[in-house]
């Protein structure tokens, strides 16, 4: 059998413990900080998708082809609060033009990415008189019940600011403060509306 523990043996085997012990406490904290930060991430990053879930639920994520009697309901009540892009399309007759059915395919496009703006779209022949149909396809911008701005016919075309029709389209309502786009100034449009610009989810 080895010898007998004294004391002092005693006291220095408890003080060693008490030494590891407070080595040990300040990795334990910051795995506990650690923990808690992925912690808040995963519910940061599930709020986000349950945000993005009834954003989606709401405008639905694609363009919403309405018709004349929509129009009060579907645009103006509906942009009380929220951004209403709204395009009015190529008569059928013309619908077949390759530019203007790029425009139809780019609305389609910013409907997905921009899940809290409503995308709407209309037949010319429930719009306008034919005497406007050159001017078409058109968008016109609502908020707060009201028409913010609008772009006519050849301002949708590519101007070769931007590699596709969906892209030149964003930037142009980005300057009108429906969107938020990296390099883009906010115009007027944005300022009147007063309900802040719409941000990529």
């Amino acid at each position: 059998m080895g010898e007998a523990m004294g004391p002092n043996t005693v006291g220095a085997l408890h003080a060693g413990a008490d030494f590891m012990a407070g080595q040990m406490a300040p990795t334990t904290d910051r795995t506990d900080a650690s923990a808690a930060e992925d912690e808040f991430l995963q519910l940061r990053e599930k709020r986000k998708a349950d945000m993005q879930a009834v954003q989606a639920s709401r405008f639905g994520g694609s363009a919403l082809l309405i018709g004349k009697n929509d129009w009060q309901r579907e645009v103006v009540t509906a942009s009380k609060g929220a951004w209403v892009v709204t395009l009015v399309r190529a008569p059928t007759r013309m619908e077949g033009d390759a530019a203007k059915a790029d425009v139809s395919e780019a609305v389609d496009v910013l409907a997905k990415k921009y899940l809290n703006v409503k995308f709407v779209e209309i037949r010319a022949e429930d719009a306008v008189p034919p005497s406007r149909y050159e001017t078409l396809p058109s968008i016109f911008v609502y908020q707060d019940g009201s028409c913010r701005n609008s772009l006519i016919g050849t301002q949708l075309a590519e101007d070769g600011s931007a590699p596709t029709v969906a892209e030149s389209i964003e930037w142009k309502l980005a300057e009108f403060g429906v969107f938020v786009v990296e390099g883009a100034v906010s115009g007027e449009g944005g300022e009147e509306g007063g309900g802040g610009a719409a941000e990529v989810d």
